[in-house]
């Protein structure tokens, strides 16, 4: 009995950083969708996205399908 106990208590454990990443993920969705005003997007972005995996620099590219070379 106290092994499956063990067993449960390591699998939740284990999973506490992936409903975390989840998380921040909506988060970023919320943010994103949240205003028009990019400066607000892209700072408060790069603060959640800075704690998803850390970064010195951030560069967001826009791509214009109808015009590449």
């Amino acid at each position: 009995m106290t092994d499956i106990r063990m067993q449960s208590a390591s699998k939740s454990d284990s999973r506490h950083p992936l409903v975390e990443q989840q998380r921040r993920i909506a988060e970023i969705g919320r943010i994103v969708n949240s205003t028009l005003e990019l400066n607000e997007v892209f700072s408060a972005f790069a603060g959640q996205a800075r704690e998803l995996m850390p970064f010195h620099r951030l560069v967001i590219s826009l791509v214009d399908d109808e015009h590449t070379t």
